[in-house]
C-alpha cells in the first residue's frame, strides 16, 4: 500500500488542493489504491477525472483548477475569467470562460466550454 507522498502533497498545494487521475497515475497509483484513498476520506472526488485532498479549502481558484485539470491539456481559462485572474475585471463574480483546443465534457459546475484553436503564443505586455 502506497503512502500519500510528499510529491503528491506539493503537487496538490501547487494546484489549490486538487489532483486529476492522470497525475496520480503517472505517479504509479494504481485504481485500488486510488479507491482506498477515498473510502479513507483522503481524496474526495471533485469532478469527473479530478479529486480533492481531504482538508484542502474549497475556493475558486480550486474549482477553475479542477475544471482546467477534467478538460485536459489543451485547455485553459479564457475571455473574462482569465482577464479577471490578471486584475482587469472585478473578480470573479460571473461564470467562468474556458477554452480548448478540442471539444470536451467538462462535468464542473458553472464552467462554459467552447471549442476553438490554441494560440500559437500569447504575451502580455
Amino acid at each position: 500500500m502506497m503512502e500519500f507522498s510528499s510529491v503528491l502533497r506539493s503537487t496538490a498545494s501547487e494546484q489549490h488542493g486538487v489532483l486529476s487521475r492522470t497525475q496520480l497515475a503517472r505517479y504509479g497509483i494504481a485504481a485500488t489504491e486510488l479507491s482506498r484513498w477515498k473510502t479513507r476520506g483522503w481524496l474526495i472526488p471533485f469532478g469527473t477525472n479530478v479529486f480533492r485532498v481531504a482538508g484542502s479549502p474549497v475556493t475558486d481558484a480550486m474549482r477553475l483548477r479542477a475544471a482546467l485539470l477534467d478538460a485536459g491539456p489543451t485547455a485553459a481559462l479564457s475571455h473574462r475569467t482569465a482577464a479577471d485572474l490578471h486584475w482587469f475585471g472585478e473578480g470573479l463574480n460571473r461564470q467562468p470562460a474556458m477554452s480548448a483546443a478540442s471539444t470536451v465534457a467538462v462535468s464542473a459546475r458553472s464552467v462554459n466550454t467552447a471549442s476553438a484553436p490554441r494560440p500559437a503564443s500569447a504575451s502580455c505586455p
